[in-house]
């Protein structure tokens, strides 16, 4: 072989390590990226557990307190009954007097 193809053999192979090297830092970028990536993914899944919890529990005391909401209005309407039928009742002994 010739000088010229043996040079040109080195300078293909020095392209390839070069091209090589090259893609070596690319996955090593890549692989601390997809580490970095499942490590907020690991945290952002912790906290929707979280939020679940704190939404059940929401949930679960807005229903008392709508329950506890109906409960009082059942009462306000009997002692509103109540007044009306004691303020007649009132209005009937004063006339009778």
């Amino acid at each position: 072989m010739s000088d010229k193809s043996n040079d040109l053999i080195l300078s293909k192979l020095e392209s390839m390590d070069k091209r090589s090297d090259r893609s070596e830092e690319m996955i090593s970028t890549l692989i601390q990226i997809v580490g970095t990536t499942n490590s907020k993914v690991e945290e952002l899944q912790t906290d929707i557990s979280l939020l679940k919890t704190d939404v059940s529990l929401l949930l679960d005391n807005q229903k008392t307190i709508m329950q506890l909401q109906q409960d009082q209005q059942k009462i306000l309407e009997r002692l509103s009954i109540r007044s009306i039928s004691h303020e007649a009742d009132i209005a009937e002994i004063r006339r009778i007097k």
